[in-house]
């Protein structure tokens, strides 16, 4: 393979990959202001655009890494299964009157993986539509970004519903448990939850390889 394509192929997950992870961030961003924190705001992270939220390392450095590793490159199949933007900051006694901490720390967590949902459905629509009315203006290139658009936020989106510290699912799962379970659920994520990370790290790429195939046929199924 070609080092142009091995660049094209990357660049294929990658932008996709940069713009779910801002998605994602500017909902915590969002919905945190909404409920009277301004915290993000005031950082300057209540904006969709990429500086203000991406980590060289975690956005960029560590995705391709994977990429590579997992041999995905080579195979077009499987997404890059972990990477992460710089936590959007919120305060959660800043919330406005009425919004109790666990209720309003359940809105801020849930508001990225709905988010990167919301994202996935209007890029699959977007697919359809225009590969069904327009697709010589489209082109290969552009069909394939709408695609990796739509697997990057459904597997983010899916990620990070997982329980495991610092992810959105184990936000909002103490946030609805009893105080008793909630605090015993932090233990064992603060215990455990680094040996799960590393799992869900090089696990989750192959686990992924069969449904995103069948996402991909359905799709190119409906946009015909």
């Amino acid at each position: 393979m070609k080092l142009g394509d091995v660049s094209m192929q990357a660049l294929m997950w990658v932008i996709p990959l940069i713009l779910a992870l801002c998605v994602h961030e500017y909902a915590h961003a969002l919905v945190a202001s909404r409920l009277g924190d301004r915290t993000a705001a005031l950082a300057g992270r209540l904006s969709l655009n990429p500086l203000v939220h991406l980590d060289p390392f975690g956005s960029l450095m560590l995705p391709f890494m994977l990429l590579l590793f997992n041999g995905a490159l080579g195979q077009g199949m499987v997404p890059p299964f972990f990477a992460y933007a710089r936590p959007t900051p919120v305060q959660a006694r800043n919330f406005v009157r009425g919004i109790s901490v666990r209720r309003g720390s359940f809105y801020v967590a849930a508001a990225g993986p709905a988010a990167n949902l919301l994202f996935a459905a209007l890029c699959a629509a977007l697919f359809i539509a225009l590969l069904r009315g327009l697709p010589e203006r489209v082109g290969p290139a552009g069909a394939l970004l709408l695609l990796r658009l739509v697997e990057i936020n459904l597997c983010i989106a899916g990620f990070n519903l997982l329980p495991l510290r610092p992810l959105d699912g184990l936000t909002m799962l103490t946030a609805v448990l009893p105080t008793r379970a909630s605090l015993r659920l932090e233990a064992l994520s603060a215990r455990f939850g680094l040996l799960g990370m590393l799992a869900a790290m090089f696990f989750a790429g192959p686990l992924l390889l069969e449904p995103v195939s069948r996402l991909d046929h359905m799709l190119l199924q409906l946009a015909q």
